[in-house]
């Protein structure tokens, strides 16, 4: 009886697995210039779109403790940025949807960040209201 279990277990496993890529495909590709929305809280943002995909790289490659490294030196010299008081308003300039990278402009921002261009990653990225 437990094999029998277990062996109907795995197929609700692996159909949860495909939808909840499937959700997360499906949100990435509603994703249009011109679109507003919000980036998330502590999100990690770029001037230069090189900077964002060597981020993602590193991210992929290494151990969380040398992603930690080197977020702190990218944020320290001003490589990246992390606001913490978002999520921030932005308006969708491009989306490079095979690269998940978006660059836009601010909105809703007052002083030097008024209408700002910057890279972030898609998953960042929600075009429901901020709470």
């Amino acid at each position: 009886m437990r094999r029998f279990i277990s062996l109907t277990f795995y197929p609700l496993i692996i159909a949860a697995a495909i939808l909840c890529f499937a959700g997360r495909y499906t949100e990435a590709a509603e994703i249009h210039e011109g679109d507003t929305g919000y980036i998330a809280d502590n999100s990690i943002w770029f001037e230069d779109q090189t900077d964002l995909h060597v981020w993602r790289q590193v991210r992929h490659a290494f151990a969380p403790k040398d992603v930690k490294t080197y977020q702190e030196i990218i944020l320290k010299y001003r490589q990246a940025w992390q606001f913490i008081d978002g999520p921030i308003k932005v308006k969708v300039i491009s989306y490079w949807v095979d690269q998940h990278e978006i660059n836009v402009k601010m909105l809703d921002t007052e002083g030097r960040w008024a209408e700002s261009e910057w890279w972030v990653e898609d998953k960042d990225y929600s075009n429901a209201a901020a709470k």
